[in-house]
Formats: C-alpha cells, structure tokens, sequence
C-alpha cells in the first residue's frame, strides 16, 4: 500500500505535502492489522522497526521537497517586494528629480543611488565602498542589494543576505538602472524603461532558455512569470 501510494504521488507530479501524507497513510494501513482496526496483541521488535525504517525512508524523501517548496515561496516573496519597493522609490525619486531617463551620471554613480533612491527605500543598514561594489543595502528580511558599476548601475539581489552559495540564479538575481537609450534597448527591449531585470524576453520560452544559458539572466523568466519559481526553473534554491 505504501509502495502504490508513493508511486502514484510522483507519477501525479504531487505536491511533497501530499508525499508525506500518502506514505503516513501507508504506515497506518501497515498497523491497522488485518483484522479489526487494532490488533489487540502488543507490536512485535520486528513490526516496530519495519514501521520506523519505512517512516525514515518518507521524511528522507519528502524533507528535501518541502525544504525547496518552501525556499521557492520564501525568495518568490522576497524578490517581489524588493522589485515593488524599489520601483516606487524610483517614481517617488522622479517627482523630485525629473524623468529618470534625463537623470546624468557621476564618476562614481554613488551620488543618484544615495541622493535620490536611497531615501526613498525601507531599509536596515546600508554599508558605502564594499568589496564588489560602491554601495550595499541590507533589508530587515535578511536579503541585500550590492549596488556596482556597469553599463548600467548593476543591482545584485541577494535574497539570503550574506549566506552562501552567493550565485546567480540560486540565491542572487541581477537587475540594473540604465541611463542611455543604447543600454535601455539591449538590456531591457525598450528604450524608455530605465529599471528592470538584467535581460528582456519577448517569449517565455526565451526566458527560459536564456535562463539556463546564462543564470545573470534569471531574472528575465521572473518577471514573465510573476516573480514566482515555477516548476521548470532550472536552478535548486539554496
């Protein structure tokens, strides 16, 4: 009964909480007994270990889904709120500054993010001149944003914070600010969109492959997608 239950969840494509309830399920048809719901004789050394050696083999198969099921929900939360918030700051910013498609470059690109976006954002701390960049801000859901020089001003998501494995498409995604139209229409596909992930795709199915190509790019399949892992991303969250 285990057995049958644990093949049709993965052949279903079943959710690792139903995993775990099937094989549950499995455990207690094995000590229902097969006569009368419980046997009134007292479970032999064989039946008890049998019974912990199959619970094993379940939370060994179904721990390693849930992990990942809820990591997907975690940074899928993270990396939306971070695109939301940072995308308001940039509007609150044109308010005060101008359209950010006029906004000029310095030398350092240090001055537009402290002047004009940095009081805009919630944020917990922020660490000016790091190894990696010009600026780095830590938000209070422990996820960070390294902010460097490029093209673009890059903007190096980090929805774990200083945790590793530090690596794009894992646990880092990649977004930038574009100040030319040349940048803007490589980058982004548009020449009037001045912030937004690190490539744009006309099709999901590019997204995607683009994705698995080039893990900068992860970002790009995001966007189309909701900010959400869906279940042919191709990378495990850690």
């Amino acid at each position: 009964m285990l057995k049958a239950n644990i093949i049709n969840c993965f052949r279903g494509g079943g959710h690792p909480y139903n995993l775990l309830r099937s094989g549950l399920e499995g455990v207690f048809m094995l000590i229902k007994g097969k006569y009368g719901f419980w046997r009134k004789s007292a479970f032999t050394l064989a039946e008890v270990l049998i019974t912990l050696g199959i619970l094993g083999v379940v939370i060994a198969i179904t721990l390693p889904l849930l992990m990942q099921s809820y990591k997907r929900y975690e940074y899928s939360a993270k990396i939306k709120k971070f695109y939301s918030e940072y995308s308001q700051a940039v509007l609150q910013a044109e308010v005060e500054y101008g359209s950010a498609l006029y906004w000029e470059r310095d030398a350092s690109d240090a001055r537009i993010v402290n002047e004009r976006i940095l009081p805009k954002l919630k944020y917990l701390q922020a660490l000016q001149n790091i190894s990696g960049g010009f600026l780095e801000v830590r938000f209070e859901n422990g996820s960070k944003v390294v902010f460097a020089t490029g093209n673009c001003i890059d903007m190096i998501f980090d929805a774990n914070g200083n945790r590793k494995p530090n690596q794009y498409g894992i646990d880092r995604w990649d977004f930038l600010m574009c100040f030319n139209e040349t940048s803007r229409k490589q980058f982004f596909g548009h020449p009037k969109k001045f912030f937004g992930p690190h490539r744009h795709y006309e099709s999901r199915e590019k997204a995607l492959e683009g994705c698995k190509t080039n893990a900068q790019n992860c970002a790009g399949i995001l966007e189309l997608d909701n900010w959400e892992f869906k279940k042919d991303y191709p990378y495990h969250l850690r």
